[in-house]
């Protein structure tokens, strides 16, 4: 709920907040990030499901799911080309970010702690203390 409201906030007007909702990576493949920020739509994806294209950025929180999230769920946006893939690791209290997606890889990753912060890859004007988020 705290990353909720927080992003809700800081992108009022520039994305739209998706919480577990629906997001088509083909045919075969829809699933429902924890938190996703899209690109402006005018009917709020309302006749259609957001793609691969409409993600500015993704995020999936973990406890239990860490390890299918940091492998499966990272090679499936990697593949679709998420440009920016965010793991809120409940474990050991950090946010894995991930960047420069490369077939089934990211380029970049770089794990943040409370007391770092970091601006949004897609929304340069927006910078995140990760302290306000985990």
């Amino acid at each position: 709920m705290r990353l909720t409201h927080f992003l809700s906030a800081l992108v009022f007007g520039k994305a739209i907040v998706s919480v577990q909702n629906p997001l088509q990576l083909g045919d075969l493949s829809e699933p429902e990030p924890d938190f996703t920020l899209l690109k402006p739509n005018a009917d709020f994806y309302c006749s259609r499901h957001p793609n691969a294209n409409d993600v500015l950025l993704l995020i999936e929180v973990a406890d239990s799911s860490l390890s299918f999230d940091q492998n499966q769920k990272l090679r499936l946006y990697a593949t679709h080309n998420i440009p920016e893939y965010w793991l809120m690791n409940l474990n050991d209290p950090c946010v894995e970010i991930y960047r420069q997606p490369h077939g089934d890889c990211y380029g970049e990753k770089t794990a943040l702690r409370v007391g770092d912060s970091i601006t949004l890859s897609q929304l340069d004007q927006i910078t995140i203390n990760i302290a306000d988020i985990l």
